[in-house]
């Protein structure tokens, strides 16, 4: 019965996953016209936080604390590493609410929707 929760829940995680990436993909490759007026793509990186938001507040099991998020200038340049140990660090990245942009491989540019919002939000 406990092997059956975990798949259940499983599911659930990722139809949530693939569902928000899904809705919040299209709404990033929309704002593309946008991008010629805000060549920084702060529209599509708030839209890429949003993601980020719903995932952790659709999944009952993560709970991030940000740590020292007041010591992060509004205006000044950070390089963000993390040691991809799970994809959770691109959602905990985002949480941190400063703008950033991705150093990503070429193959993830290739993903329908999801490869196309990041290649919209301007990541390399």
């Amino acid at each position: 019965m406990k092997n059956i929760g975990h798949f259940l829940f499983s599911l659930y995680l990722w139809l949530v996953v693939g569902t928000v990436t899904f809705l919040v993909s299209s709404l990033i490759i929309l704002s593309f016209p946008l991008a010629l007026f805000d060549p920084s793509r702060r529209l599509a990186h708030r839209l890429g936080t949003l993601w980020a938001e719903l995932l952790l507040l659709l999944n009952p099991m993560w709970q991030v604390r940000v740590v020292g998020k007041a010591r992060l200038g509004k205006n000044k340049n950070y390089v963000l590493v993390a040691n991809h140990a799970s994809l959770s660090d691109i959602i905990c990245l985002f949480a941190i609410g400063h703008q950033f942009k991705w150093i990503a491989k070429k193959s993830l540019f290739h993903i329908p929707f999801f490869g196309w919002a990041m290649s919209v939000m301007g990541y390399i």
